[in-house]
């Protein structure tokens, strides 16, 4: 297409500082949204099959699988962000253990709604559909124990959302949590 630069990697793996490895199937792409003048460009990343992992000896590591990502970032400034992990797992040397089957975090500053459905860059495709100046992030089948001490559990989400532009912006965070499991244990 005219006005479009794209870029693949499919079956990409990294190693940074031999603590963080990152593997999947990234897709960019540059594309040019009006002819102007000025002209108008976007860029907007995908990635789907994402592993992620991060370890300190035995003190932290944290890993999530089957991971996808859709990023649009407007010449303005303005971003929207939908990814997804599965499987995450988190542990901080013997004090914490954390994992969720799955997490969600969704991010769009733009007064608009960003409805993309699914973003095909060259074959590598994830969901974009964020509404206006939300930002919100869902765990479900959370659980985390502390130092064996409390143990808390369930699907929770965490929604920030922008109720009006102002001036003043008036913004709200809404929270919603099922399943919950909260215990104790001494000794």
């Amino acid at each position: 297409n005219a006005g479009v630069t794209s870029f693949k990697a499919v079956g990409f793996s990294a190693v940074f500082g031999d603590f963080v490895t990152i593997g999947g199937d990234f897709a960019f792409r540059k594309t040019q949204v009006s002819a102007g003048p000025p002209a108008v460009n976007r860029i907007e990343v995908v990635a789907s099959n994402v592993t992620v992992s991060l370890t300190l000896g035995t003190v932290f590591s944290a890993t999530a699988s089957n991971g996808n990502l859709a990023l649009l970032i407007q010449e303005n400034g303005t971003k929207a962000l939908q990814a997804s992990l599965d499987d995450v797992t988190i542990t901080a040397g013997g004090f914490a253990t954390v994992s969720a089957s799955s997490v969600t975090v969704k991010y769009n500053d733009s007064a608009s709604n960003v409805n993309l459905g699914t973003l095909n860059i060259d074959g590598v495709m994830a969901e974009l559909n964020v509404n206006a100046g939300v930002t919100s992030f869902k765990a479900i089948g959370f659980s985390a124990v502390f130092a064996d001490f409390v143990t808390i559990g369930g699907d929770f989400a965490f929604r920030k959302t922008q109720v009006s532009a102002g001036p003043p912006a008036v913004n709200r965070i809404e929270v919603v949590a099922s399943n919950v499991t909260v215990s104790l244990t001494l000794g």
